[in-house]
């Protein structure tokens, strides 16, 4: 059977996969930093296998050297740079997989999975896999943990293990799996996040044997009294001062302040990872040590199950992650270049190299998403968008469940700021679909089952959540966000206060993670406990973030109890309340509530829970928990009492479970006190009529009021027939307004209520439809039932015209600032094919648009049209077109919106224009995934959360910084720019564009503007590769530089036409003809370039000491691979472009001596027809490509 199981590790059976790569993706260039990256490799560095004597075997590519022990296949060596081994000195503790175990009643091992056979897999020139395996035996039970062991590794250096017990094997509980390297003690600056980085201090320094510290209230934290720098004395160190949420963790790592070397673990995807995005877990930390971590009991606890019981068969792919080594000249640029390896990372997610079967390529992967709401009825009659709310798939189980699920796959995502969302590249299988959004309370769980199948979009549309609700919220302590930073967290001891930060700087907002915050509570309550005053206290200053103990002294706490005063106007003594309790954390906790009595019995215990560990961890929330206390109404006299062991409290509500609703009208006719029934639920009025109802104002909440008394009275009222409202206003358009708005009443309980609004010269009534009638014919409207319509403002009627065959019109008017929303049936038309809206001119669409359906529309045009709150509007327009095939967009005016979405997945061109203002765009993104077509020209986004362009096959790039932005880079004109120190230069990051550039990279036509080269230079983390793009297009002017195209065009590996509309740049003067290339002692970029076809669109002449020739030389000099040179001149001057030609074929063609020469005039073209080392004829044939050349100046 062992041998069955060994010979099967390669297929179905692998347990533990370790993979390390090298040269999967290695290309010829070197970046600024001369940091060799995954995707690049050196000039030199063939990938060579060897086995050192019989216990070794060392891969190498010329970058990076590893070697392996054999055949137990621990990483025993990493050669890089000025390191003979960057891993520190104990051969067996230095790179290592590990798994925590151990059987039912027996003791916890750690098992370092060591395999007994090694096997080269795979060798080729730029990729090599080698195994090391173990099958497990029954007479190793008890010493090896029972899985099966084939780790991989190629250098690279990625790691990825496939575990997987079999139906019958021991039960074993395995709660801990996880990457370690324990590096050389030259490594002593540690970096996690942008601010969470500084000079560490070493393991030496944490030894309390021999005095250099002194051990604190567990063994993971000590205080440093003698270390070695001096700088550390009096702090603490502990390892979990450096936890990190799963959704955060992408890259940590260490320095070398001495070598300039850094080391790097990054985690491209968390679908690997347990328990959802708010998972916490260490990173790195003293000795120096990095870690990745999958598994653990880390702020959560035993509740996880990490138990297989003998029956369970189970496999799971943990990884791969990959360790990214670098160097440069300072620790700022060595952390910047591992966020950007990161970005790529991610970006390459997931991995095409991945051999294993039970590693799903994206091909084979699926695609869900919908859009996320809230519905709350005591926040607003109508559903709220979800936004920024987690939505996520993982293993079927009840709501909530997958913060505890630690055996399956989980994938998540973050909704857009109108609820929108997509999560791609999920694995086969069956899943739940979850989610969660800050600022409401519980858990959300669709209704079915998801099953991914390879290839898969699943469009669950809408999902609406209801949170727990029994009534309206009579007062609230914190926010319902899962954590408890939102409260009062103290300063910690003097004496035990830490440096966390860069130049050891002090971030109060992070002050949780300090040690011995539990015993701040006692110094600020030594007797008495804390009292919370509802209406009067600040839970931001006056609730203590976590509710624990009292330190009594002599090693002993005491339980402490918390008082909650608040008052009732009046009670229902015969009615229930609820004390609505959500905790963000707990351990051993035991809390109870009583009521008024504080020795009384409570009316809530909630027993012995917790094992997150949260507070001593310096955590701020663990597991996250709800629950609902019913409170009688005959308890509510006073004061309300609560004592606890130790929680962190998320946020505490009191809500009245016999109110309906609460509006700001039904105190004005009804329920004067609260509680009280309403008199007009029997009321036998059947018609109601106000008089000098109210004014009609510009004021959005003054209209609000009206509407919600009436609608108070519609709603309560069950016998009324009839509505009047008198309103005194000589403007017909005013009256407008107010009907429209009236229209929309929820007729609850009088459901065939009619509503009229009248005024001295008009009536408007819901009997009658808007669009058959009008008493008014300033606001006529007549039905469009033709195909294409252009709307387009009408200032002479001071109204909204439609265009087609015949016209139909719709009030518009800026009367004192009134806007009048567009007929409903303009958006519900079922002929519509073609639709503009605006034309050019000023057209305001309001956040109205509801039920939006035109299931024929297959191009919309939208100019200048102004969407009112935040474009909302917009949204609602797009979600309402099913088969949209084309979208223009000008002038949209969105840089004023908080965040916009393209979102149409039917969608295949898209073009949009927006003029050059000096604003950026908040956020923009965009799905639609059968995009062929994209032009698109504004300011950079300051973030684009989602870029979905995997159809796209064409695009014209505009993107341009803003002035502030442009101030703001790096355009420095000294002449040592180009210098021989070129490559250590490192530009300043002024935007960020990385996601919206790395969705393009399936293109396969791309044009770039001249202010789009600069977007690449400094708002780009790092050069996508475009392997599939044929064709580039740069435009050049003499404001804009060439900075971003070394790195560029080596990222171009099919790219076969390259176009240049001028050769005129920013920087022609200061490199000469070196614009293109590194400095000369480096390789140029062009001379691996696989271009065959170079045209050149000039417009001005040029002579023999143009720098355009200079250019076109440089180019004949360096491409290799050239076949046609074209240059197209815009002049109709005969002896121009004869003297062009005469001049091209006396250039030495070093690189290309096969190319031919095209010039184009207006009136001419000349070519060459033999090379240049046999004749000079040239031929004239008819001017074909002309006409193209004209369209490209365009």
């Amino acid at each position: 059977m062992a041998n069955k199981l060994i010979a099967l590790a390669f297929t179905l059976i692998i347990l533990a996969v370790l993979t390390a790569i090298i040269g999967v993706h290695f290309r010829t260039s070197r970046n600024k930093l001369g940091i060799a990256k995954p995707e690049q490799k050196l000039a030199s560095g063939r990938l060579t296998l060897k086995k050192v004597g019989p216990n070794q075997v060392v891969v190498d590519n010329g970058i990076i050297q590893v070697t392996f022990s054999s055949p137990e296949g621990l990483i025993t060596g990493i050669k890089y740079k000025g390191f003979d081994n960057v891993l520190n000195n104990k051969i067996k503790n230095r790179g290592y997989w590990d798994v925590m175990w151990y059987e039912p009643g027996q003791e916890q091992l750690i098992d370092l999975l060591e395999g007994v056979k090694f096997n080269v897999i795979n060798q080729t020139s730029e990729h090599v896999e080698i195994s090391f395996s173990r099958a497990w035996k029954i007479s190793q039970r008890g010493s090896l943990v029972p899985l099966n062991v084939d780790k991989r590794g190629v250098s690279g250096i990625y790691m990825y293990a496939v575990l997987e017990k079999l139906k019958g094997w021991p039960t074993v509980d395995m709660d801990q799996t996880r990457i370690v390297f324990k590096l050389n003690t030259k490594f002593d600056f540690m970096a996690i996040s942008d601010q969470r980085q500084k000079i560490m201090p070493s393991e030496i320094d944490r030894d309390i044997t021999n005095k250099r510290a002194n051990p604190l209230a567990y063994k993971e934290a000590v205080r440093l009294v003698n270390p070695q720098n001096r700088i550390f004395k009096g702090q603490v160190d502990d390892k979990y001062m450096y936890s990190m949420e799963n959704k955060d963790n992408k890259v940590h790592g260490w320095i070398s302040s001495d070598q300039r070397v850094g080391f790097w673990m990054i985690t491209p995807s968390d679908e690997f990872r347990v328990c959802g995005p708010p998972k916490q877990e260490l990173t790195s930390h003293v000795g120096p040590t990095t870690l990745s971590m999958f598994t653990s009991l880390h702020y959560a606890g035993k509740v996880m199950n990490t138990t297989y019981t003998s029956m369970e068969p189970w496999k799971k792919v943990y990884g791969p992650v990959f360790v990214y080594l670098n160097s440069a000249s300072s620790t700022n640029r060595l952390w910047t270049d591992a966020k950007r390896q990161m970005v790529a990372e991610v970006h390459s997610w997931p991995y095409d190299f991945v051999k294993s079967v039970d590693y799903p390529l994206h091909q084979q992967r699926g695609t869900v998403k919908g859009q996320f709401f809230v519905m709350d009825r005591y926040i607003s009659k109508s559903k709220l968008f979800g936004k920024f709310a987690f939505v996520g798939l993982a293993m079927p189980g009840e709501a909530g469940s997958w913060q505890t699920e630690n055996k399956g796959y989980q994938f998540w995502t973050t909704a857009d700021r109108m609820g929108i969302f997509t999560i791609t590249n999920v694995r086969p299988g069956s899943y739940n679909l979850y989610a969660w959004v800050s600022g409401h309370i519980g858990d959300y769980k669709y209704e079915r089952d998801i099953t991914i199948t390879p290839g898969r979009e699943i469009d669950v549309g809408a999902i609406v959540y209801e949170p727990p609700r029994i009534g309206a919220t009579l007062w609230e302590i914190g926010k319902p966000d899962r954590t408890a930073a939102e409260f009062y967290i103290p300063d910690p001891d003097p004496t035990l206060s830490t440096k966390l930060y860069l130049n050891n700087s002090y971030q109060p907002q992070d002050r949780f993670r300090q040690y011995g915050l539990w015993d701040r509570y006692t110094a600020l309550y030594p007797r008495n406990d804390l009292v919370y005053i509802v209406g009067v206290s600040d839970y931001k200053k006056d609730w203590f973030y976590a509710h624990v103990t009292r330190n009594a002294g002599n090693g002993t706490y005491q339980a402490t109890t918390w008082q909650i005063v608040f008052s009732l106007k009046a009670v229902i003594k015969t009615g229930n309340y609820t004390f609505r309790m959500a905790l963000a954390a707990a351990t051993t906790a035991n809390l109870s509530v009583r009521i008024n009595e504080p020795k009384s019995k409570p009316i809530f215990l909630i027993g012995l829970i917790g094992q997150d560990n949260a507070i001593a961890r310096h955590g701020i929330h663990g597991l996250y928990n709800l629950y609902d206390i019913n409170v009688g109404g005959n308890l509510l006299r006073g004061l309300h009492y609560g004592d606890t062991n130790q929680c962190f409290d998320d946020g505490y509500r009191f809500k009245d479970t016999n109110e309906c609703f609460v509006t700001g009208a039904d105190r004005c006719v009804c329920k004067p006190w609260l509680g009280t029934p309403s008199w007009l639920s029997s009321s036998p009025v059947k018609k109601l009529k106000v008089l000098k109802f109210g004014e009609i104002t510009n004021y959005k909440d003054d209209m609000d009021k009206q509407s919600d008394l009436i609608n108070h009275f519609v709603q309560t009222m069950p016998n009324l027939e009839e509505v009047v409202l008198y309103y005194d206003t000589p403007f017909d358009s005013d009256l407008e307004i107010v009907s429209n708005g009236f229209q929309q009443l929820e007729k609850v309980a009088s459901t065939k209520c009619k509503i009229q609004v009248v005024s001295d010269n008009i009536s408007f009534s819901t009997t009658v439809h808007s669009s058959s009638s009008s008493s008014t014919s300033g606001l006529a409207f007549f039905k469009n039932t033709f195909p294409t319509c252009t709307f387009m403002l009408c200032f002479l009627h001071q109204c909204l015209t439609v265009s087609a065959s015949h016209s139909m019109g719709a009030p518009y008017s800026n009367h004192n600032g009134h806007t009048y929303p567009l007929p409903h049936e303009i958006f519900v038309s079922k002929t519509l094919v073609r639709l503009k809206l605006g034309e050019g001119h000023d057209v305001t669409l309001s956040a109205d648009v509801e039920d939006v359906f035109l299931p024929k529309l297959k191009i919309l045009d939208i100019d200048s049209v102004v969407f009112e709150e935040e474009g909302v509007g917009f949204a609602r327009l797009l979600s309402g077109c099913p088969v949209l095939e084309e979208l223009v967009l000008t002038n949209m005016g969105w840089e004023n919106w908080e965040f916009c979405s393209v979102s149409v997945t039917t969608l295949k061109r898209l073009t949009i224009f927006l003029d050059d203002f000096d604003e950026n765009p908040m956020s923009v993104s965009f799905d639609t995934p059968s995009l062929e077509y994209l032009e698109y020209s504004d300011n950079i986004a300051r973030e684009y959360p989602k870029v979905n362009f995997s159809s796209l096959v064409e695009a014209h790039i505009g993107l341009r910084l803003s002035e502030d932005q442009s101030a703001d880079a790096d355009f420095s004109e000294e002449d040592g720019y180009f210098s021989e120190e070129y490559e250590e230069e490192e530009k300043e990051m002024v935007g960020n564009a990385t996601n919206f550039l790395f969705g393009l990279c399936n293109v396969e036509i791309l044009y770039l503007s001249a202010k789009t080269l600069e977007v690449f230079t400094f708002c780009c983390e790092a050069t996508p590769v475009f392997n599939n793009l044929i064709q580039l297009t740069i435009e050049s002017n003499d404001e804009s530089g060439w900075d971003s195209l070394p790195a560029l065009l080596p990222n171009c590996p099919n790219l076969e036409t390259l176009i240049f509309k001028g050769l005129v740049h920013k920087r022609t003067d200061g490199c000469g003809n070196m614009c293109l290339c590194k400095p000369p002692k480096n390789p140029s970029c062009l001379s691996s370039s696989a271009v065959k076809v170079l045209k050149i669109i000039l417009s001005v002449d040029i002579d023999d000491e143009g720098m355009e020739m200079e250019q076109i030389m440089h180019f004949l000099e360096k491409m290799p691979r050239l076949e046609q040179l074209v240059v197209y001149f815009n002049i109709s001057y005969n002896p121009s472009v004869f003297d062009l030609s005469k001049k091209l074929q006396s250039i030495p063609r070093i690189a290309s001596p096969k190319c031919n020469f095209q010039v184009i005039s207006p009136n001419l073209s000349l070519s060459s027809t033999l090379p240049s080392t046999l004749s000079k004829i040239w031929s004239a044939p008819p001017n074909e490509e002309y006409s193209w050349f004209l369209k490209a100046l365009k």
